[in-house]
């Protein structure tokens, strides 16, 4: 029986995955675009963490004829830059690749990019329960946040890298981290509600622990009681090994004994700790009447108000017909969504746009005058400016960031939009890996005079 079982079981799953395969197939002829048969589809983990060593990648393009390596490398998000524009001209501006998993379209045309971005109504971008979090209080918020963290990531640069001889004119050798702390503290701030500050400041825990829910995200020196990360701790570490984190609690059997896999220990843990702190933010928020703008408050806020909405709904719908707004496992999942793809790819568009503007030196000046104009000559604290008073006169900032920098170097490979159904459609070439870890490789030397900063690429 135990023999059958073992089996049967495989025997199944390749049926399974047959059925939807060809059920994928009917699907792309019904649209009468090319499509290409490929047996993994994108999204599946395993084969992203197959792009994610270093001998696959390498074994493609020195081991193998060009149109294998671009038949493997245009089915999935992370390695499509290397096909360029070899697999559009044999298969057209728009082609579908068909996997068991799902069916991805492929857009090379300019054209019909700027189409599917434009038509809303069409193209639908799937926010439903989300759209009332995203408002100018909660993009104040986030340029408040932002004005702090640069001052207090400055006044670190200026601490940790500076000399006597020379307390105006030093040289940052790598601006990752800093950055990626820089994004990641405003994301805390605007997402959760939690307040961190650039440089550590580790605090004492108080006793009551267990009820305050302000100590426990505090910067504390060690983790709270059943805790292994502090809030900070965990965020960090989320966010620098996501894959290896995913593998351990999304890959892996729910029943399987985390003891006969030791080496996930750490990530199990921060999985475990991360749902329990966003929690209990969710429920914090649940009870929190205090006016609040950041996101997971705007959130449970609107589900609130639409659960009350239809509470009160005298119109004879059943309770199945009703949309109570999202659960807690789907609010969490949403603000740490959000979280990720705001952290990695605001950290990585602000390192571009340092680089850019220290090649680019006329328009750093260009940048530095207009700031000047716009900001009042009496500023000392720049948290005090108003964001509404303030940032629509700044349009050589929004023109360095969102028009030059995202336009260079994209810091996405995908677009998220569906038509009737939910499956993933398009896809645009990123910046190569190669000229992006060239550029974000060089170093600054930064001067300083007052409130003035200057950069220049130094190697």
């Amino acid at each position: 029986m135990l023999w059958a079982t073992l089996i049967a079981l495989p025997l199944i799953y390749v049926l399974n995955l047959s059925i939807r395969f060809l059920h994928n197939v009917e699907l792309a002829r019904k649209t009468n675009l090319p499509y290409i048969l490929f047996p993994l589809f994108e999204a599946n983990l395993l084969y992203i963490a197959l792009f994610e060593t270093k001998w696959f990648p390498y074994f493609l393009s020195k081991c193998t004829p060009e149109w294998i390596a671009d038949y493997i490398n245009d089915g999935i998000f992370k390695a499509r830059w290397s096909v360029k524009d070899r697999m559009a001209k044999k298969y057209g501006g728009v082609y579908l690749y068909v996997t068991p998993g799902g069916i991805s379209c492929n857009v090379g045309d300019a054209d019909v990019v700027n189409q599917i971005c434009k038509a809303r109504h069409s193209f639908i971008k799937p926010v439903e329960h989300l759209a009332p979090a995203f408002n100018d209080k909660n993009y104040a918020l986030v340029w408040t946040e932002s004005l702090r963290q640069a001052t207090q990531m400055l006044d670190y640069w200026i601490e940790k890298h500076s000399t006597a001889s020379s307390k105006h004119t030093f040289t940052i050798r790598d601006t990752r981290e800093d950055i990626l702390k820089l994004s990641l503290n405003i994301i805390c701030s605007a997402g959760f509600g939690v307040k961190l500050p650039f440089k550590p400041a580790p605090q004492a825990l108080s006793p009551a622990i267990d009820t305050e829910v302000d100590d426990l995200f505090k910067d504390a020196v060690v983790p709270p009681k059943e805790y292994t990360f502090t809030f900070r701790g965990v965020m960090e570490y989320m966010n620098r090994s996501l894959l290896s984190v995913f593998l351990a609690n999304g890959i892996l059997p729910k029943w399987l004994p985390r003891w006969i896999v030791p080496f996930f220990k750490v990530d199990f843990a921060a999985h475990d700790d991360l749902g329990k702190y966003l929690q209990v933010l969710v429920n914090s928020a649940e009870g929190d009447e205090n006016e609040s703008h950041d996101l997971l408050q705007r959130i449970v806020r609107s589900r609130r108000d639409e659960r009350n909405k239809g509470e009160a709904d005298a119109s004879g719908r059943t309770m199945q017909d009703r949309k109570p707004g999202l659960s807690d496992e789907e609010v969490l999942g949403n603000v740490y969504i959000f979280s990720i793809a705001g952290h990695e790819t605001t950290a990585t568009t602000l390192r571009f746009a340092l680089v850019l503007l220290a090649l680019h030196q006329d328009i750093q000046d260009e940048l530095y005058d207009e700031i000047s104009r716009v900001l009042p000559n009496d500023l000392t604290d720049p948290s005090e400016l108003d964001y509404t008073a303030t940032f629509p006169n700044l349009v050589m900032p929004l023109c360095v960031m969102v028009y030059s920098s995202l336009h260079l170097d994209q810091t996405s490979e995908l677009i998220a939009k569906k038509i009737s159904s939910s499956k993933p459609f398009a896809s645009i070439l990123p910046l190569p890996a190669s000229r992006r870890k060239q550029l974000l490789d060089l170093s600054f030397s930064i001067t300083t005079a007052k409130s003035t900063i200057y950069l220049q690429a130094s190697a």
